[in-house]
């Protein structure tokens, strides 16, 4: 086969990159010929694009442009040591967690399931906290370790174990260590975020809301050690330099399937991509990190894109390849953290990164990875290239 996958060594690995290109309107001969071959496909498929305005387009291909153009070789595009927080609620959030006159609010680890849904978890303890006056802390004992937690690279016995990866998420005062504590059980998640946000939109688009200002504000500060692994899997996958219009898809089979979303069928993957290209129109180089843990999905995904285009597998799936269990279970993942003592969590927030190198996404948010990669997108990448970002959904799923 023709079909270029770039590869180190033995090892076939990906990575993303930046379209600053607006989705323009599909032209009308392409749009008939799109709906006559894959109607029965995109009927789920949901496409988030920024307006179309020609000046706004223009001023956000500049804006990538210079980005990428002043990018170091074997870096990511963006410090995330250090990133402006760009959204009120974010902001908002800040302000709360470094208020300290506000006792804090012990709430014992994350749930040990998935990591993005380990993450998630945090914005319904947030929620809580904020409309009690209380700050979030999360606990870790030896009794009830965070299993996402890197035990070479962390110290479990933190007083907060997000702090090592987040280090400005909690505990930012002086005497927290001592400070006063409060008791009782949160609030409900449900009621909270109408609390917050108030009722002029629906519960579950203020939860979306909520969920991306956590998130936004959780990546605002990311420690040195996450940006260092993602730029370990990042001259991995694109020794030299990160591909141009790069587009991020994330496959999420595996045990995923088994126990929560139906499969979504390899081809609407491709047709996700070419559904972002036909928008595109232009001839182009068509790059794609392939964002997955699963050998089955890298096996169909080549089989099935056309020999032209450069498929990067993430680092993730080779780091973490001899660890998976030979038979779904339907908690794959939780045995990777396991078994690697916490590793692969570091690995994660390293790939997941590594993803936000592009501006196009094809994803699956009925998964919560996927639903972190478009919040960060929203809340993160949008903000800094004038809402220049695309999304095609092919699985929605609902805030839980």
């Amino acid at each position: 086969s023709n079909k270029n996958v770039m590869s180190n060594s033995s090892v076939a690995t990906s990575r993303l990159h930046v379209s600053r290109q607006q989705i323009a309107p599909l032209p009308v001969g392409a749009l008939f010929f799109l709906l006559l071959t894959t109607l029965s496909r995109w009927n789920s498929v949901i496409v988030s694009s920024p307006n179309n305005d020609a000046d706004a387009t223009n001023s956000s291909s500049q804006t990538e442009n210079k980005s990428r153009s002043h990018q170091a070789p074997g870096k990511l595009r963006f410090d995330w040591t250090n990133m402006t927080l760009s959204s009120d609620l974010a902001k908002r959030i800040h302000a709360h967690q470094n208020n300290c006159s506000l006792p804090l609010a012990p709430n014992g680890t994350l749930y040990p399931y998935g990591l993005g849904s380990s993450l998630h978890s945090w914005s319904n303890r947030a929620c809580g906290d904020l409309t009690r006056g209380l700050r979030t802390w999360t606990t870790n004992t030896a009794k009830e370790p965070w299993i996402w937690l890197d035990e070479s690279k962390c110290d479990v016995n933190a007083v907060s174990p997000l702090s090592c990866y987040f280090p400005s998420m909690e505990l930012q005062c002086p005497n927290d260590v001592v400070a006063p504590r409060a008791s009782g059980k949160p609030k409900s998640y449900w009621g909270c975020v109408d609390r917050i946000l108030g009722n002029n939109t629906s519960t579950h688009d203020n939860m979306l809301a909520l969920r991306a200002a956590t998130t936004e504000y959780m990546f605002h500060n990311v420690s040195r050690l996450v940006v260092d692994e993602a730029e370990r899997q990042l001259r991995l996958v694109f020794p030299g330099v990160v591909p141009s219009k790069l587009i991020t898809i994330h496959v999420r089979w595996g045990d995923k399937i088994i126990a929560e979303m139906k499969k979504v069928p390899i081809q609407d993957y491709v047709d996700g991509v070419k559904r972002i290209l036909v928008n595109r129109n232009d001839n182009d180089q068509v790059n794609i990190f392939l964002a997955t843990e699963d050998p089955n999905a890298v096996q169909e995904f080549k089989q099935a894109a056309p020999q032209d285009w450069n498929i990067y597998v993430d680092q993730y799936f080779h780091d973490m390849k001899e660890y998976r269990p030979e038979k779904a279970s339907g908690q794959n993942n939780n045995v990777n953290a396991k078994k690697t003592n916490g590793r692969a969590g570091l690995i994660s927030l390293g790939s997941l990164l590594l993803a936000m190198e592009a501006d196009d996404f094809v994803l699956t948010t009925a998964s919560n990875w996927s639903r972190l990669m478009n919040e960060l997108r929203k809340n993160v990448l949008d903000p800094r290239c004038n809402g220049c970002t695309n999304m095609v959904d092919l699985r929605p799923g609902k805030v839980a």
